[in-house]
Order: structure tokens, then sequence, then C-alpha cells
């Protein structure tokens, strides 16, 4: 069994994910469609390469990526 990758999409709605088995083309292409709207829509995306490290932000769909996190990009006032 091949462990999944998650795109965790964090924002007013609450936290949904998009999952993804590395190598499984059908699902990384699904996985980054998704990544590329929320770029288009001003998301920032971080990757989180092991559970509890420092997640790095990044522009570019990492498909070896355990999680990628998104988070709507929020404007002061």
């Amino acid at each position: 069994m091949v462990a999944k990758h998650t795109l965790r999409i964090l924002n007013k709605t609450g936290d949904t994910a998009v999952a993804w088995a590395p190598g499984v083309k059908a699902e990384e292409e699904k996985a980054e469609e998704r990544f590329n709207q929320l770029a288009t829509a001003s998301y920032l995306m971080f990757a989180v390469p092991a559970p509890g490290a420092k997640p790095t932000q990044i522009r570019k769909f990492e498909s070896t990526a355990p999680e990628i996190i998104a988070v709507p990009r929020y404007q002061g006032g």
C-alpha cells in the first residue's frame, strides 16, 4: 500500500484535504490542478517535509511533499 500525500486547504469553510499517491499520475495531476487553482487565487503554499518539521513556502507543486498546506493570503485593515 502506498502512503497518501495530502494538500490541506485551510480557509473560512474549514479544512479540506486532497490526497494523492506519489507515482499515480492521475491523482498527482488532480492535486496539482487544485494547487494551481489555489495559487492563482493568491493562496500561500507551504510544504511540510515530515510531521513536526518546519514548513517551507513553495510556489510550485511538489508531488513528493508528504503534506502541503494552502492558506488564503490575509490583508490587514
